[in-house]
Formats: C-alpha cells, sequence, structure tokens
C-alpha cells in the first residue's frame, strides 16, 4: 500500500482505479480552467485591457472546445480576480486590466 501522506488525490485515484474500484474526481474549479484559460489564450500584462464581453465569450469558446465546465458570471469574474487581474468600470463598459486576448 502507498504511503498516503504523500499522495495527490490523482495518485491515490489511479491506484484505486488499477485496483478495479470506481472513482470519480470532480472537475477543476473555475479558477483552474479560467487559469488554463488565460494560459492559452491571453496576454498578460500591467498595461492590458479588455471589455468584459469579448473576454467572457473567448472564455466560452474556449471551454466548450476543451471540454470543461464554464464558469459563468460571476464565478468567471471571482476567478479572474482571485487570479490577481483587477475589474475596471467607465461609465458606459466593464472590464478587465492586466490581461487581453492574443
Amino acid at each position: 500500500m502507498t504511503d498516503l501522506t504523500a499522495v495527490s488525490s490523482v495518485e491515490l485515484a489511479s491506484e484505486l482505479q488499477a485496483r478495479g474500484y470506481r472513482v470519480h474526481l470532480p472537475s477543476p474549479g473555475p479558477v483552474e480552467s479560467v487559469r488554463a484559460f488565460v494560459a492559452d489564450e491571453c496576454i498578460v500584462s500591467p498595461e492590458a485591457t479588455i471589455h468584459s464581453l469579448p473576454l467572457a465569450c473567448a472564455y466560452r469558446e474556449w471551454a466548450l472546445r476543451n471540454g470543461g465546465d464554464v464558469a459563468q458570471g460571476r464565478s468567471f469574474g471571482g476567478a479572474l480576480q482571485d487570479l490577481g487581474f483587477a475589474p475596471v468600470r467607465t461609465a458606459r463598459q466593464r472590464g478587465w486590466r492586466g490581461l487581453t486576448l492574443r
């Protein structure tokens, strides 16, 4: 048996599956999904800004293309904030500072 103090949940799940157990791991949370999207589709720069709508549309397309769950609304914005991006607002538009689409 493996020492469980040094095993990740993915490693443990793999070992249990190899022994014939059914294992279901939840999909990554919105922060991990949004982090992967930013890495794949965005340019991160302190000077960059983007309007919320094109960013959210690009994220949704990316998530559907990659078979992941789509974080929507506040969970998408909360994930962006958790990753260190700042919301910006003008009289007419909302957006994000710190990233833009490639």
